[in-house]
């Protein structure tokens, strides 16, 4: 990562200096060509200026390199998108894995659930069925005993005759006998099914007991997996943020630093542009010192040394348009030869450079006449 960030921090700053030199040009151009509402005379300085040469071979080399970073900025910027596009897949991914365990975990509670009432079924179904033999049983018995009882009546029915006192007797005896054995049995009976419904609803309510308290515990995991499901998005989106703050004051920082090397920039485009121009008007006055000397006639009763300053105006062809004086030499015979020897050197011979051509042209100059150096 410390690689990428000074790859990423080396390409801002080629990209911030191609964009600064490329201000810088455009401004020296717009201050070359924007003079027209305020046309301010060009003055030729007589004392010579040194030279700066431009190594043009270097300024090749570090356009060279600069736009060899911008197309590594597009390069780089275009593996952070397609990181970025591999990252939301591999979300989007982890969310539908995510989905499809919350399914499978629904669909096993679900069949839990089925399972538990399948086995309630069951189980009420074998209670039914021991009802059922039971009732079968009992039925079993009186059918027993019914048969008992018709034998004993037929051996009180023979024994009638003789027996007939003792078998009534004993017959009310075992009549009285019957009814309380039968209601003992059916007393027991009832207290069996008393018993029994008593188990099936305690058996119930431990279920029902049972259920909610499954119930319960899955709100009770759902709101924990809730809660730290919430706690990891509020997590992320202050990572998020945080990480937001931190791209934003570096993105500050590199917009501040690349607006300093743009003025530095533009001013050593500017130092070198007037540097430039300054050597092409000392250049440009030596060329009219030479011309403008060969018509010039020095008046009788002048003195050597005199200079005087001129404003020429000139048209696109160098043709001298007018000639005012600026500064006198003190001698108006010295300064109406320098206007003339101005006007006889017509057309004057124009700048090599185009936009220092165009700016005299426009706005004139001024020209200070010392034929003697």
């Amino acid at each position: 990562m410390p690689s990428l960030r000074r790859y990423r921090y080396d390409t801002l700053v080629a990209t911030a200096l191609s964009v600064a030199l490329h201000v810088g040009v455009a401004a020296v151009v717009l201050g070359m060509l924007d003079g027209s509402s305020r046309p301010t005379p060009v003055v030729v300085a007589a004392a010579p200026i040194e030279a700066v040469v431009v190594d043009e071979a270097h300024i090749e080399a570090e356009l060279q390199r600069m736009a060899a970073a911008e197309q590594a900025a597009a390069q780089l910027q275009a593996e952070e998108r397609r990181q970025a596009e591999e990252a939301e897949r591999q979300r989007q991914e982890e969310q539908r894995r995510a989905e499809e365990r919350r399914q499978a975990e629904e669909a096993e509670r679900q069949r839990q659930a089925a399972e538990q009432r399948r086995a309630e079924e069951r189980r009420q179904a074998e209670e039914a069925e021991r009802q059922r033999q039971a009732a079968e049983q009992r039925r079993a018995e009186e059918r027993r005993q019914a048969e008992e009882a018709e034998r004993q009546r037929q051996a009180a029915e023979q024994r009638r005759a003789e027996e007939r006192r003792q078998a009534e007797e004993a017959e009310r005896r075992r009549q009285a006998e019957q009814r309380r054995a039968e209601e003992r049995r059916q007393a027991e009976e009832a207290e069996r099914q008393r018993q029994a419904a008593e188990q099936r609803r305690a058996e119930e309510r431990r279920q029902a007991e049972e259920a909610e308290r499954r119930r319960q515990e899955e709100q009770r995991r759902a709101e924990e997996r809730r809660q730290a499901e919430e706690a990891e998005r509020r997590r992320q989106e202050e990572q998020r943020r945080a990480e937001e703050r931190r791209q934003a004051e570096e993105a500050e920082r590199q917009r501040r630093e690349a607006e300093e090397q743009a003025r530095a920039q533009q001013a050593l485009a500017e130092r070198l542009r007037q540097s430039a121009r300054d050597r092409m008007l000392a250049d440009y006055r030596d060329r009219l010192t030479a011309v403008v000397g060969r018509n010039w006639l020095l008046p009788s009763g002048s003195r050597r040394g005199l200079s005087s300053e001129l404003l020429i105006q000139l048209d696109a062809t160098g043709q001298v348009t007018s000639v005012e004086i600026a500064r006198s030499s003190g001698d108006n015979a010295f300064d109406r030869a320098a206007v003339a020897a101005v006007q006889r050197t017509s057309p004057l011979p124009l700048p090599d450079d185009a936009a220092l051509r165009a700016e005299i042209v426009r706005s004139g100059f001024r020209f200070v006449f010392n034929p003697e150096g």
